[in-house]
């Protein structure tokens, strides 16, 4: 007896089993294996054979299953992907803030809900490079870098709800920007130009950094020149906000700031910098920045220090020069034009408006005195030789007279003796004349030897006169010279102790 029965499609084994135990029937196994398709009529089959196809269909549905999970994991990532294109960028984040199109509320007004809240503005300043020093304009140029932070209260979000995205940057034009400046700015220029965007973060912090060239004052203290150290201020303030409105803070400390300052320094010129610290006053709204730098004084050691100790060291070898007094003078004259030379070069580099004149200064100016004095004295030693070359000119004027005179008496006393003889021999007329001839010649014998007792005492005093005037300029020279030496020691000894104190501080 054929028996046929319908079995539907998605069943339990448990129904399956109650029915074809009840049927009593045998199933074909073609027509059982139909039953994961659809609903099918079959044969009745053995017990054991159906307990054989529950197993097999009990796999089947599992897999079944497991791909239909799958599937529907598959499609829930293609949602996601679309999800995240949709609504994960920065565009719709910036829609989302309100920074899509322009917004008074964000660009012209302090960015907070209520107006008593102050808005607190961080910096932090760093020293790029020293371009120029100028001493005689008291003008300080550098380049620095700005860096500025603050809170907007309008513009913060959550990550999570935007793909995780926790910053973005946006045009400066979207913001409210502290209008910050520097007081001391004489001149101030943009390295570039200016930075088109700004770094918004999703907790509503906005900064920003800008790099400037800065010619500010700097109030100088040029008395220990070229060993001094410099302190020039930049004070970071606002134009039209008090400190109820905006307060500018240091975000970082003054340790940071110069480690981070000399890791970046891009010169290493005449100026070496020393530390920068920042300064807050709690009752205005600025914050003050102190650059401390110290100048490099080996090149003004090579140019002024060791050529004016080279001249002073040559005035003072020039005293022991010969008495060619032209030679000597024209040496240290020589001497002096070089370091009025120096001096000149030095004013085009100090302040004539100086509080205290600098030591520099004063060590070339005391050693062009010296050598000044030197030149003097040199002047009134060659005085005191001319002297004594006038009293030999006129020893010997004086004595030239007389050399005439006593020849001139004896070519007379020999004409006279001559012609006594030929009178004497034409012949003897009488004692009378004998006698008066004898006695004329006794006469003018007492008088030549007068003459020239008279000519020796007085070329003997004259004589003197000359060693005299040399004896006084050799004891003015001398000392002078211990003097001159004396007074050189001195003062390098104390210009050299003010020197070496700044050095050593």
């Amino acid at each position: 007896m054929e028996l046929s029965g319908y079995i539907p499609p998605i069943q339990g084994l448990k129904d399956t089993y109650k029915f074809q135990r009840h049927a009593h029937s045998y199933l074909l196994k073609s027509e059982y294996q139909e039953l994961v398709g659809g609903g099918v009529h079959f044969d009745w089959l053995s017990t054991s054979e159906i307990l054989w196809n529950q197993h097999h269909h009990r796999d089947l549905t599992q897999t079944v299953l497991v791909m239909r999970f799958l599937q529907l994991l598959a499609v829930l990532g293609v949602l996601g992907n679309a999800c995240a294109q949709n609504g994960c960028g920065y565009g719709d984040l910036q829609e989302r803030l309100g920074l899509g199109s322009t917004n008074v509320t964000l660009t012209s007004a302090r960015p907070v809900r209520n107006w008593w809240t102050p808005t607190y503005v961080y910096v932090d300043l760093y020293l790029l490079a020293i371009t120029d020093v100028n001493e005689k304009a008291q003008s300080f140029s550098s380049q620095i870098a700005v860096g500025l932070g603050w809170t907007n209260e309008f513009v913060s979000w959550d990550p999570k709800k935007f793909c995780g995205l926790s910053f973005m940057t946006v045009p400066r034009d979207k913001l409210w920007i502290p209008d910050t400046i520097i007081r001391e700015s004489i001149k101030t220029e943009a390295s570039m130009s200016t930075e088109p965007y700004i770094r918004l973060y999703a907790s509503g912090i906005v900064s920003t950094e800008e790099l400037y060239t800065t010619t500010s004052s700097c109030k100088m203290d040029l008395e220990k020149f070229p060993f001094d150290t410099q302190e020039c201020t930049l004070t970071i303030t606002t134009l039209m906000h008090d400190m109820y409105e905006v307060h500018i803070m240091p975000y970082s400390n003054a340790s940071v700031l110069t480690i981070n300052s000399r890791r970046n320094f891009q010169t290493q010129g005449e100026w070496e910098l020393i530390s920068i610290k920042n300064v807050n006053e709690t009752e205005s709204s600025h914050l003050t920045y102190t650059i401390t730098i110290k100048r490099r004084p080996s090149l003004y050691v090579l140019i002024f220090f060791l050529p004016i100790f080279c001249f002073l060291v040559l005035d003072v070898a020039s005293f022991f020069m010969t008495e060619s007094t032209g030679e000597k003078l024209s040496f240290k004259v020589t001497l002096l034009l070089a370091i009025s030379v120096l001096l000149l070069i030095l004013h085009d580099i100090l302040p004539s408006t100086a509080d205290s004149v600098p030591l520099i200064g004063i060590y070339c100016s005391v050693i062009f005195v010296l050598t000044g004095l030197s030149i003097l004295e040199t002047i009134l030693i060659g005085f005191l030789i001319s002297r004594d070359k006038q009293a030999d000119e006129d020893n010997w004027t004086s004595s030239k007279p007389r050399e005439d005179m006593t020849n001139g008496t004896e070519f007379n006393q020999e004409g006279d003796t001559d012609r006594d003889g030929d009178a004497l021999k034409s012949g003897a007329s009488g004692g009378e004349q004998s006698s008066s001839i004898s006695l004329l010649q006794q006469i003018l014998n007492e008088l030549q030897n007068a003459d020239q007792r008279s000519s020796h005492a007085d070329a003997e005093w004259k004589k003197g006169r000359p060693r005299r005037w040399r004896r006084v300029a050799r004891i003015i020279d001398i000392t002078f010279f211990i003097v001159y030496v004396i007074s050189i020691v001195v003062f390098l000894l104390l210009i050299s102790m003010s020197w070496f104190n700044v050095v050593l501080d």
